[in-house]
């Protein structure tokens, strides 16, 4: 559990607008990755199995059109 936002949430675990974002309509998460699968699998459940989990980082940019970033 070194991960940043681990760190971020748990430094302000007392700061409820810390800890969450505003709602942007339209976005959707569909797929997931992370080098660790069971950490994946369960970041799905929490978006109620809809998002993908992905086997490699590669497949989860399959399918997403190009935003001009490099």
């Amino acid at each position: 559990m070194t991960g940043g936002l681990h760190t971020f949430f748990y430094t302000n675990y007392g700061d409820v607008l810390n800890m969450s974002v505003p709602f942007q309509r339209g976005f959707e998460i569909t797929k997931l990755w992370d080098e660790h699968r069971v950490a994946a699998e369960m970041a799905s459940e929490v978006f109620f199995g809809k998002a993908k989990v992905c086997d490699t980082f590669e497949e989860v940019r399959t399918g997403v059109p190009s935003l001009g970033v490099p």
